[in-house]
């Protein structure tokens, strides 16, 4: 039996591409068909709610996506309830616990924000969450609640047009010294004069937004620029936001390259070129209660993580196995240096953890859990008997 869900998106980053667009495009092997808009759907010539309601009436299931404004919510709550359709809230952020340097605190922390939260946790019929910390977390306020984990897709979803030559090492090849430079797109890195040899290469790759400022400057920035004294040929490769190459990296070392932030597939296409990636993380409720999401796109290159040996990671990753994760600043001093010199665990690690992604969290893999999930919300809620007039002439 087939289905439709309509999505209300309040993020077009990472979150709509891993939350919405990828395990729903993956459901529509089952039937699943599914629509999203940014916006409330508005006609002039009709009340706001009747539009809605209309809207809402063409669907089983309606999915609210990281909503945190009561009113907005209240209005399709409202809509649901007249059409009898069930309202799901969908988030893999913890609202509640926000780090002050998140740059989503000031717009929470407003008056009265936060209390109408708390309020869309109580009234969502059902909540869906990326880790069970986060659950723990709502279960306060609501016990319909659901952990679908973030899943990564294998590299073969990207098109070829994106593929560029890779060298024997499985990487494209480039210079051997850069300075700081930016690139519009994919990142087009230019072949060496002379060849270098492969164990020479080393490249350290980061993704961050603004929020992992904190993350990366009060744990391990002092601790990578040991290393980088150290192996000075090492090029880091950063993709994201400008605040890494201004006050992040080094000034001492030259070799790096700097890759703004992109769309998606172009974003996972410059992660190729990492040999080791790093996802330092500041110990706090929130980053505890986050999905491993990093790592798992690091993996699905095959390139293994250097990371915090914390809940966010280890509930997915084993030390040793198909990552490396530390306890603390020196640790994560010597597991580098490690990388740096055995590129054979560099290779093992990376391996394995490409194996965990494709056996364990690819869409493909967990769509019958979240099918059955919706599946069963649709078919447990019952609908209203709606009045419908008759058409007969009368005689």
């Amino acid at each position: 039996m087939s289905y439709s869900v309509g999505v209300i998106k309040s993020d077009m980053g990472g979150c709509y591409h891993y939350r919405v667009l990828q395990p729903f495009n993956e459901l529509r092997r089952f039937g699943v068909e599914w629509r999203t808009t940014p916006f409330l759907p508005n006609n002039l010539y009709e009340p706001q709610m009747d539009t809605l309601v209309r809207w809402v009436e063409q669907f089983d299931l309606v999915c609210v996506q990281r909503c945190f404004m009561l009113p907005i919510w209240e209005r399709v709550k409202t809509a649901c309830q007249i059409a009898g359709r069930p309202i799901l809230f969908e988030t893999d952020d913890d609202y509640l616990n926000l780090d002050t340097y998140n740059p989503c605190y000031p717009e929470l922390n407003k008056p009265g924000v936060l209390d109408g939260f708390k309020e869309i946790l109580r009234q969502a019929d059902h909540i869906t969450v990326s880790t069970q910390e986060l659950k723990d977390i709502y279960y306060i306020y609501n016990q319909n609640i659901k952990v679908l984990p973030n899943n990564i897709e294998h590299i073969n979803m990207f098109r070829d047009e994106h593929m560029q030559h890779i060298g024997e090492d499985g990487k494209v090849q480039i210079n051997e010294l850069f300075g700081f430079c930016t690139y519009p797109s994919y990142v087009q890195f230019p072949t060496p004069d002379k060849q270098m040899r492969v164990e020479k290469l080393f490249r350290v790759g980061y993704t961050a937004t603004p929020t992992h400022r904190e993350d990366y400057m009060s744990t391990v920035q002092p601790h990578l620029e040991k290393f980088l004294k150290k192996f000075p040929n090492t090029t880091m490769i950063y993709q994201g936001d400008p605040w890494f190459p201004q006050v992040g990296h080094p000034s001492g070392h030259k070799n790096v390259i700097f890759i703004p932030n992109q769309p998606h597939d172009l974003y996972m296409q410059n992660m190729r070129n990492y040999d080791v990636g790093i996802a330092p993380l500041v110990p706090t409720i929130f980053n505890m209660s986050k999905s491993p999401l990093k790592l798992l796109e690091y993996a699905s290159w095959g390139i293994p993580a250097v990371a915090p040996n914390f809940i966010t990671y280890s509930r997915t990753f084993t030390h040793g196995e198909n990552a490396m994760l530390y306890q603390n600043g020196r640790e994560f001093y010597e597991m580098m240096c490690h990388m740096a010199e055995n590129h054979d665990d560099v290779k093992r690690l990376g391996l394995n953890a490409a194996r965990l992604v494709h056996e364990t969290r690819t869409e493909k893999v967990n769509a019958q859990e979240r099918y059955d999930f919706y599946k069963s919300i649709i078919e447990n809620s019952p609908r209203p008997l709606r009045f419908i007039p008759e058409t007969a002439n009368a005689t």
